[in-house]
């Protein structure tokens, strides 16, 4: 059931990915037939955004390794949560998830306040 979920939450994000790209191409191409200049696109997550989610995937990291690491290590613990190995699983990996996505966002913000001269520090 979790892995359901899972596979199907991934291919929504990857429809809505192909989508946002296939819009930021259409815009572009419509600058360039104005004979304008394409502007930077934002970032879509803000640096306070990006800490967030380090830091939710973290949390999310530890608790989910603590409970794998109690589901291998405590046979009572074992017999307890012998059906939410897969949900165990699926936090460790949400919270992996969450820290690559707020570092790439981070790296994002870098590269676009680089680029544009707006100072990061507000």
């Amino acid at each position: 059931m979790y892995i359901l979920a899972f596979v199907t939450a991934v291919l929504c994000s990857l429809a809505l990915q192909r989508q946002t790209e296939r819009h930021a191409i259409e815009k572009r191409r419509e600058y360039v037939r104005l004979g304008r200049p394409v502007p930077l696109t934002p970032p879509r997550v803000t640096v306070i955004g990006g800490w967030i989610h380090i830091v939710l995937g973290l949390f999310l990291l530890m608790i989910g390794g603590t409970w794998l690491y109690m589901y291998f290590s405590v046979q009572e613990v074992r017999d307890i949560l012998a059906t939410s190995l897969e949900l165990n699983s699926v936090v460790l990996a949400s919270g992996v998830a969450l820290i690559i996505l707020g570092i790439v966002g981070l790296a994002h913000n870098r590269a676009y306040h680089r680029k544009t001269g707006i100072s990061v520090a507000r």
